[in-house]
């Protein structure tokens, strides 16, 4: 059994193209059966591989046993003359700062001792000791937990620097390999326990499976994950395009999916283009569900000013050329996106003129985007400049009937992501010139305008 491990080990590192020679490799070691025979496969293809490793130990303080399993650790790469490091962190001071369970922070705390040692060591790899009977758990956990074909696919033998070899072997094999080689190891006693929601899986649920239904759903089940796994990898590659032609990036804190090129595309690249957004927006995969990809498939097909929220603190509307997805933002009751006088002032030169003949007025009616001029005696109360807030209103004709800039805004289909950052030339509440879309028809030059106040916006 322990050649046959070793060998189908072997097999499973080429095929899946793990590891290179001189590979310099960290290798998280617990002290518990899956990482010590991780550790002992490893170092008995030292050589062959031409590999160097590093073992790293992460004391979380959780287990009056945890000094113990250290101390084994140590003890164990010095005999099998593996270099040895121990990280030693606080994990409920983790969870409680950053808000995480323990298990979340536990996690945290180990890949940033791996990124850390690999660091340290001038390392390319981190390997880890994940099995079979692990990634059952992860399918099995990402499905009820509402996740994409992404989460079903389960964990990859190779995501960046991390590396798992084990991914071919149950844990039955594993304790066998060690019984064999009669290797002690360290039982972690928390494992037995079902307060988490891993250890419940694998203690309770996935037991009865197998006496209940099928004795091999363990395969079977990593078996489905293999095959979603290769799905996954084309549909990405193939999505890549698709985001290319529906993602647009607006800012640093915002994109628009383009309604238009998403409907174009086939419906499981639809859901492609959607996710990837969203991992782009989040910056993480982590807690994002196929409920999200819901909400935004919905949103695609309401109507304008619907939004929802979103994790991460981000929120999604519907526009007229799509979704936008952008960082929820705070605003007061009082006033939406007042960039201040010293803000927006700065963008605005102004330039008084004295009309002195008859026909001098007609050279100021002619439109400019960024220019416009006004009559300087019909403002009363001075200019302001700065973006909208709530009671604006613009005079839309010569009979001095008017509209809020809201309903204007709507009419004339100014997408809503950029509606609280469009620069206003405002008296009180009367909005002179919206730039770069109009100004009032109260304001303009006429015949019977004797000064114009000539005002340009610079970007």
């Amino acid at each position: 059994m322990s050649s046959d491990l070793r060998a189908r080990v072997a097999a499973y590192c080429a095929q899946e193209k793990l590891f290179h020679k001189r590979d310099r490799v960290i290798v998280g070691v617990s002290g518990g059966p899956d990482s010590i025979c991780l550790l002992h496969v490893l170092c008995s293809f030292r050589a062959e591989w031409k590999i160097s490793l590093t073992a790293v130990h992460v004391n979380h303080g959780l287990r009056e046993t945890a000094g113990e399993d250290a101390e084994y650790v140590k003890q164990m790469c010095g005999e099998w003359d593996i270099p040895y490091k121990e990280y030693c962190c606080d994990v409920r001071e983790v969870a409680a700062e950053k808000k995480m369970s323990l298990e979340e922070a536990g996690r945290y705390a180990r890949y940033e001792a791996f990124a850390d040692a690999k660091e340290a060591y001038g390392a390319n790899k981190v390997a880890l000791a994940h099995h079979m009977d692990d990634q059952v758990e992860t399918i099995l956990w990402n499905l009820f937990r509402g996740t994409g074909s992404k989460g079903l696919s389960g964990m990859a033998a190779r995501r960046d620097d991390i590396v798992r070899p084990l991914l071919c072997v149950s844990k039955e094999e594993i304790l066998e390999y060690l019984r064999e080689k009669d290797i002690a190891y360290r039982v972690d006693e928390t494992n037995g326990e079902n307060t988490f929601t891993r250890n419940k899986l694998r203690n309770q649920l996935i037991p009865t499976i197998e006496n209940e239904y099928n004795r091999q759903s363990r395969q079977h089940i990593v078996g489905a994950g293999a095959v979603i796994a290769r799905m996954e990898d084309y549909i990405s590659k193939q999505a890549e395009a698709a985001v290319k032609k529906c993602v647009k990036r607006l800012s640093k804190n915002s994109v628009l999916i383009r309604g238009k090129a998403y409907r174009k595309q086939e419906p499981i690249l639809r859901e492609a283009v959607l996710r990837q957004a969203l991992y782009d927006m989040a910056g993480t995969q982590k807690d994002i569900g196929q409920v999200h990809i819901h909400i935004l498939e919905e949103l695609m097909e309401n109507q304008v000013g619907r939004e929802a929220d979103l994790p991460y603190g981000l929120q999604a509307f519907k526009t007229y050329d799509g979704i936008c997805i952008r960082a929820r933002e705070k605003r007061s009751a009082e006033k939406v996106g007042n960039l201040g006088d010293s803000d927006l002032s700065g963008h605005f030169t102004f330039r008084s003129i004295e009309l002195k003949h008859a026909n001098s007025w007609k050279k100021y009616i002619k439109e400019k985007r960024y220019t416009k001029c006004f009559d300087y005696d019909i403002i009363k109360s001075g200019l302001k400049a700065r973006t909208r807030e709530p009671g604006d209103y613009i005079v839309i004709d010569s009979a001095g009937n008017t509209q809020k800039l809201k309903y204007y805004f709507i009419n004339e289909k100014v997408p809503r992501e950029i509606r609280d950052t469009v620069p206003l030339l405002a008296e009180g509440q009367l909005i002179h010139w919206v730039v770069g879309y109009r100004v009032s028809e109260i304001g303009k030059v006429t015949e019977d305008t004797k000064r114009v106040l000539e005002v340009t916006y610079r970007r």
